[in-house]
């Protein structure tokens, strides 16, 4: 096992184990909590970029030839904190299981995005692969009264945000700079209007970890870049399921949230095809892996790089 794996894994186990730090801030409203993690990780990925004397694209001549870069560059910003703020509330109102289905859904959400908006083509097997997903969805909202509406929102903002990604190609730590860049001024403002925060409010220990919520977001991503450039993303691919796996874990065993019958047949509906649309995928897969790791700026990506190369 390379350094490149090492460094993989570890990103996904820190995302995996993202509701046991937020469960530190369970008294924090969700909004401050978001703002302040744009602020932070401004902050932090500010300080990465002088770190790393990285060579970034945010150059005046790069948004002048193509002025819609900047637009998804926005647009990819809104995403992303509608991401933050839907998976902050699954752990604030103990809903952690949704939150690890939102991320196995993932995957296969863009595959239909990647339909729908793209104009992809899917064989039959893979478009079996996504109606198992979509029944595993319906069985649970139908037997369960109620829909996924938070699993969903995670699945549909990140599929998404991998689509906008491709319009705005930057590497991933000034790709996202960027992105908190857009949000500083009004998360600033959001602040500023509240009449309480919690922040230098209640104890040095809840000023920490919110404090932290910047290291906490760039650390992994950091992790995730180093291994995404010396790894074959068919392997990638197959590590970024530890973090939804994780969280699932986390919530059944340690936060013993309730896993019912019906809970447990749509999340198998939706494995099944996972599994199906892995082996579908592996010829693919193969290929791949007997290319060299090309250390390039589409490699540093985000995230949602796994899911939408």
């Amino acid at each position: 096992m390379s350094l490149g794996h090492l460094a993989a894994i570890a990103a996904f186990v820190l995302w995996g184990l993202f509701p046991f730090y937020w469960r530190q801030l369970l008294h924090v409203d969700s909004m401050e909590l978001i703002c302040h993690r744009i602020i932070w990780s401004f902050v932090s990925l500010m300080i990465g970029l002088l770190l790393l004397r990285k060579q970034t694209t945010l150059r005046y001549s790069f948004f002048r030839e193509n002025p819609l870069r900047l637009l998804w560059s926005v647009f990819a910003a809104i995403l992303i904190a509608i991401n933050w703020l839907v998976f902050v509330r699954c752990v604030q109102t103990d809903k952690v299981l949704e939150s690890s289905l939102g991320y196995f859904i993932t995957p296969l959400m863009s595959v239909a995005l990647g339909v729908c908006v793209l104009g992809e083509r899917l064989r039959p097997i893979q478009w079996l692969a996504v109606s198992l997903a979509a029944l595993g969805v319906v069985y649970s909202a139908i037997r369960l009264g109620t829909i996924p509406y938070l699993a969903l929102s995670l699945a549909v903002s990140f599929g998404i945000y991998g689509i906008v990604k491709k319009r705005a190609p930057l590497a991933a730590i000034p790709g996202l700079w960027l992105e908190t860049a857009v949000l500083l001024l009004p998360a600033i403002v959001y602040l500023a209007n509240q009449e309480h925060n919690a922040f230098g409010a209640v104890n040095r220990m809840t000023d920490f970890w919110i404090v932290a919520s910047g290291p906490v977001t760039t650390i992994p991503l950091l992790l995730f870049s180093y291994g995404a450039q010396r790894i074959p993303l068919s392997q990638l691919g197959l590590l970024q399921y530890i973090g939804p796996t994780l969280q699932f874990l986390v919530g059944w065993l340690v936060l013993h949230e309730s896993v019912s019958h019906d809970r447990w047949i749509g999340f198998s509906l939706v494995w099944f095809g996972l599994l199906i649309f892995g082996i579908a995928s592996r010829p693919t897969l193969l290929s791949q892996t007997l290319e060299p790791a090309v250390s390039d700026t589409t490699a540093d990506s985000d995230p949602s790089a796994t899911l939408r190369r």
